[in-house]
């Protein structure tokens, strides 16, 4: 089964995930901020981000349909905004040990 997680976002919240990717690099940042705790910010951000978004410059009104909306797509906006950030530190680590080895 081949599942693309941009498809499954609206066009209009991927600005979500790059914001939300960036507050996650500024929250690295902070001294004595625990890792574990970033994803879980993150999460919490992205979803309250996109229900605002959905609700006041997409024009949905804050109703129901919204909320309902705005935590699934909030939960994929974070998802992919973490994925993104652990893939390249991925490849970025694999290329460092390869031109090690």
């Amino acid at each position: 089964m081949d599942m693309d997680l941009i498809k499954l976002l609206q066009p209009e919240l991927l600005i979500l995930v790059a914001v939300i990717y960036l507050l996650g690099m500024f929250a690295k940042k902070i001294p004595n901020f625990p890792d574990w705790a970033i994803p879980l910010i993150l999460l919490g951000i992205g979803i309250v981000l996109t229900i605002v978004y959905k609700g006041i410059v997409l024009g949905e009104g804050i109703n129901a349909v919204t909320i309902i909306n705005g935590l699934i797509y909030g939960i994929l906006v974070a998802g992919l905004a973490v994925f993104t950030n652990q893939a390249i530190k991925q490849v970025t680590i694999n290329r460092v040990e390869d031109k090690q080895a």
